[in-house]
């Protein structure tokens, strides 16, 4: 009965949880193997571990693209591991080599039907109607490049899900005062980010920041001392689920612990000239500062514009761009969204109120940080390193960022029905179903 009751409950959810899931699951099935960012180099990781039984060193001759130098080995696994778990699985019914892959790429079709699960979660303690509810979470989750993302093997749908759980869990701390159950959620959320990728290290400054925040604005002191008990779980939990790898990485590579010093020493010994780290063109090494590069042409693209469109969807190697009027319209979207958002702040005088004792703006703060990371991070990478101006390496700020469109589109849309009883919400609606199911078509025609 209790069964029967949460589903006649939540039909809704359930009914957008198994469009999400035949999505993700249908794009892995059309895009064909390697006709997506470095597809070919993260499947010889779970085909490593699957063939061999054991997890890679990282400077296996077979893990190291001849080109580039470098192998993805020495950056978290956890999501490689899953895909050999379910390559394992499969084998033991074929060895086709198709299936293999289609098994490997399965790992990112389970965590993004979980990111769609924890987004529908988050949704509902923040919007108090379905309607708002239901339109953040298709942005979020009929995201074009969101949905791309699920259909090749590779560590973006994990670093999604991470932020999904770890932002569910500050909500969930925040409301119950970080009580034992919510710092399970946080533990797990941060041990995921921790194991997928480092784009996503930010939310473990900013849920630290949270805590801090949270652990201010307490007065009694038997609650401090709960929330101090709290840290110390929620760090255990953290070193007992990811600190494994870690101490791996520090033991197998002389205290590199996060592996970046490896690869690069690895792409120094290994890349073709033109591509050792040591001579190969930046835009520091170039000349350029880093507001030229974000905003100035720089080896045949602008950085802002191609991580705009890329964010928006940009399919293969980037060699499979959206018609412009889908991105002028989420130019659209997203401007309404934001600027509504700040009137609204400002008219409403939210940054007066409070959310269980504590201020709602060093809230909507720390929710700013998770968006700022990220894009920083991207920048940063771009400038010093390696330019790649492309969206996936600021998915991270998804979900926060859709929470302030969101919210922006769903005031004004309180504002304008209070005027007129009209719900133009359903006009933003059409955005993100337009926007999937044209590339959806598009792919489609294209690989079929």
């Amino acid at each position: 009965m209790k069964i029967k009751k949460v589903i006649g409950n939540n039909r809704k959810e359930i009914l957008f949880v198994l469009v999400c899931f035949v999505l993700y699951f249908s794009w892995s099935l059309i895009i064909p193997f390697n006709n997506a960012p470095d597809e070919g180099m993260r499947y010889d990781i779970p085909f490593f571990i699957f063939s061999h039984g054991r997890l890679p060193q990282g400077n296996e001759a077979e893990l190291i693209d001849p080109i580039w130098g470098q192998s993805y080995a020495y950056y978290p696994l956890l999501s490689y591991i899953l895909s050999a778990f379910l390559m394992k699985l499969v084998s033991f019914f074929t060895i086709s080599d198709h299936i293999l892959i289609l098994s490997a790429r399965f790992a990112g079709v389970i965590f993004s039907t979980l990111t769609s699960v924890f987004v529908l979660l988050i949704s509902k303690k923040i919007f108090n109607k379905s309607l708002p509810a239901f339109f953040f979470a298709s942005l979020v989750c009929f995201l074009p490049q969101f949905v791309f993302s699920t259909s090749f093997v590779n560590n973006d749908p994990l670093v999604i899900f991470s932020t999904a759980l770890t932002i569910y869990s500050w909500i969930l701390c925040i409301e119950t005062k970080w009580s034992v159950k919510s710092c399970l959620y946080l533990s797990f959320g941060l041990s995921f980010c921790l194991l997928s990728y480092y784009n996503a290290y930010g939310y473990i400054i900013c849920s630290i920041t949270l805590f801090f925040i949270s652990f201010y604005y307490q007065k009694s002191s038997t609650l401090k001392k709960h929330f101090i008990k709290c840290f110390f779980l929620v760090c255990f939990l953290c070193f007992l689920l990811a600190g494994w790898w870690f101490i791996r990485n520090g033991l197998n590579n002389n205290g590199d612990f996060l592996g970046l010093i490896t690869t690069n020493n690895l792409a120094e010994q290994f890349a073709l000239p033109e591509f050792k780290p040591s001579l190969h063109r930046t835009p520091q090494n170039s000349g350029y500062s880093i507001l030229e590069m974000i905003f100035t042409a720089y080896d045949g693209g602008i950085w802002i514009k191609s991580t705009f469109t890329s964010f928006i969807g940009n399919f293969g190697s980037m060699t499979m761009p959206l018609p412009s009027w889908i991105y002028k319209i989420a130019k659209l979207v997203y401007a309404i969204g934001l600027i509504s958002f700040m009137i609204f702040f400002f008219k409403n005088k939210m940054y007066k109120q409070k959310k269980h004792s504590i201020p709602l703006l060093v809230i909507l703060f720390v929710f700013l940080l998770s968006i700022l990371f990220p894009f920083f991070i991207s920048i940063y990478f771009s400038y010093t390193t390696d330019y790649q101006p492309q969206g996936r390496y600021i998915m991270p700020m998804l979900i926060p960022i859709m929470l302030f469109i969101s919210f922006g589109i769903s005031e004004l849309n309180e504002y304008i029905y209070q005027k007129t009883k009209k719900n133009i919400i359903y006009l933003f609606y059409l955005f993100p179903i337009i926007s999937i199911v044209y590339s959806t078509v598009m792919v489609s025609s294209f690989y079929l």
